[in-house]
């Protein structure tokens, strides 16, 4: 009896925050085939990997720099994470997702000479809920956006943690970037 009171208050619960945030992104896709690597869609066009579950509980991917902990992406609503997180944890997708994935810029902060080939760390903030930190780099004398991920020890292969499927998107916004960038740099 507990158990079917639990999973009526869990319906419940996930309904009430699915609806509160007018559904602008959902979750589409989740993979938990492999529990130390789950990956997840967003309205079929933001993909986050890297992601864990263990007894019920899901880690978000992180790198380290002076012992602090950061984040590869945050989630900027409450009511979103506790969706999002109980979608991996349930493994549930519910309703069709909505057709566009809005973005603003945050911020960019240009590094001092480019230290550890990073030129400039900038935020992309999707529909108000999710915010990515992605870098410039340069790659080949090109300046490019290198989005979250790390680089496999064994393989020496980049392992993405998050990344825009939909091309035209992705390119708007990796162009949005370097012109403001430019921009940034030009001002001092």
């Amino acid at each position: 009896m507990k158990l079917f009171k639990f999973f009526f208050v869990f319906l419940f619960i996930f309904l009430c925050f699915k609806s509160v945030f007018c559904e602008e992104l959902t979750v589409s896709f989740i993979d938990r085939t492999n529990p130390d690597n789950i990956q997840i869609e967003l309205n079929q066009t933001l993909q986050l990997e890297g992601l864990k579950l263990k007894n019920m509980k899901v880690s978000i991917p992180y790198y380290v720099k002076n012992n602090i902990k950061y984040p590869y992406f945050s989630f900027v609503d409450i009511k979103f994470k506790a969706y999002v997180l109980n979608s991996i944890k349930y493994n549930t997708i519910n309703g069709t997702p909505p057709d566009t994935v809005k973005y603003k810029i945050s911020r960019i902060r240009p590094t001092v000479n480019g230290e550890s080939g990073i030129y400039a760390s900038t935020f992309v903030t999707f529909n108000d809920l999710i915010e990515i930190e992605c870098f410039i780099v340069k790659d080949k004398n090109k300046m490019k956006i290198l989005w979250p991920g790390t680089k496999d020890a064994k393989s020496e292969t980049y392992i993405s943690f998050f990344s825009v499927k939909d091309s035209n998107l992705r390119g708007r916004i990796e162009n949005e970037i370097l012109s403001r960038y430019k921009i940034e740099i030009t001002k001092k």
